[in-house]
């Protein structure tokens, strides 16, 4: 009665998890591709995202399902040889496209003047089709014969240590966990420093405009008595042209300063859910890579299984609740649906 409790509860996080992933994917993904004026470099890089993890929720959440539901004592119903290099492309792809994301921040808050000419287009879907291609390769190796164990084990659910060598998982992790983690350890600690500094710099700024607008206020005084003067009138127009042209341009950079915080606080949020959600899966397959003696149990190894691909689903309502473009966006595009429906 407790196992079939427990597989209930699981079966139902691990469905709505896939229905969460593929719903709020597909509606990203379905927005960018509607409204023209958010294909931007970093949307781009978002859609790549929530591809991958609109599969995850397609197809590897599914098959996970069905080894769970699963209860043959002599093989599992799909092959593990089938769940797991899926499971790998899908996951290897989404870490690797969060990876670049988080390196479109680090380039966009390191060089912000060269930004445009570093990050084209051309270079970014070049990008793109590098990371598909290196999650395909570490995918087909397993099938193609490098890496799976001669004697798989049969087990409730198939798990990397039980399926795989350990010199494949060993490149396996190396490439997909500890460079990965490396790589956003490094990056978002100088998108921490900077970020930082950027809110002293609008500090500061503060005080200069509030400085700026009280010797503006002094120089109109100024300027009022002058006007009496033949050319007083001529000089109270260029400096008010001058006044107009600074808080004009201080108006532009705060809202470009504003839009560039917001990315990358959402780059922080989803890379930190990112370590939170996949490091108690990833340290779990290590221990078995290694035949460390600690029995982990089985509904752990399902809880944090789970942990793990809820990150798919996350990443899209993270992005989507701190990008006011995109909420617009799918707004104008559910009123359309709406009076589309009323209309039949």
């Amino acid at each position: 009665m407790e196992n079939m409790a427990e597989l209930v509860v699981m079966t139902i996080i691990m469905i709505s998890i896939a229905l969460a992933a593929i719903g709020g994917n597909l509606l990203v993904i379905v927005a960018v591709l509607w409204n023209k004026r958010i294909r931007t470099v970093p949307n781009f890089l978002f859609i790549n995202l929530a591809v991958a993890d609109f599969f995850q929720g397609l197809v590897s959440i599914p098959l996970r399902l069905t080894e769970q539901l699963n209860h043959s004592d002599i093989k599992p119903l799909v092959p593990c040889l089938v769940v797991i290099p899926l499971t790998i492309l899908f996951y290897s792809a989404s870490n690797i496209n969060l990876t670049v994301i988080s390196l479109d921040r680090f380039v966009a808050l390191y060089k912000p003047m060269h930004y445009k000419n570093i990050v084209t287009p051309c270079k970014v879907i070049t990008t793109v089709l590098i990371s598909w291609i290196i999650a395909l390769v570490l995918a087909l190796l397993p099938i193609m014969g490098w890496g799976p164990k001669n004697d798989i084990d049969l087990i409730d659910i198939c798990l990397f240590s039980t399926t795989l060598t350990k010199e494949y998982l060993f490149m396996l992790f190396t490439v997909i966990n500890f460079v990965v983690l490396v790589i956003l350890g490094i990056t978002n600690i100088y998108i921490l420093r900077t970020a930082r500094k950027q809110i002293r710099r609008i500090h500061v700024v503060t005080n200069v405009r509030v400085l700026d607008q009280n010797t503006d206020s002094m120089s109109t005084m100024n300027q009022t008595a002058e006007t009496t003067g033949p050319t007083g009138s001529k000089r109270s127009g260029i400096s008010s042209f001058a006044s107009f042209r600074r808080r004009a341009h201080a108006n532009a950079t705060r809202f470009s300063g504003r839009r560039e915080r917001k990315a990358t606080k959402v780059v922080l949020i989803i890379v930190g859910l990112f370590i939170i959600l996949t490091v108690p899966i990833t340290v779990i397959d290590i221990l078995g890579v290694f035949d460390v003696d600690v029995d982990v149990p089985l509904l752990l190894i399902k809880i944090t299984a789970c942990m793990a691909y809820s990150n798919a689903c996350l990443n899209v309502f993270i992005y989507a609740g701190y990008n006011k473009d995109m909420r617009d966006t799918l707004t104008m595009m559910y009123l359309r649906l709406k009076c589309f429906l009323r209309r039949q």
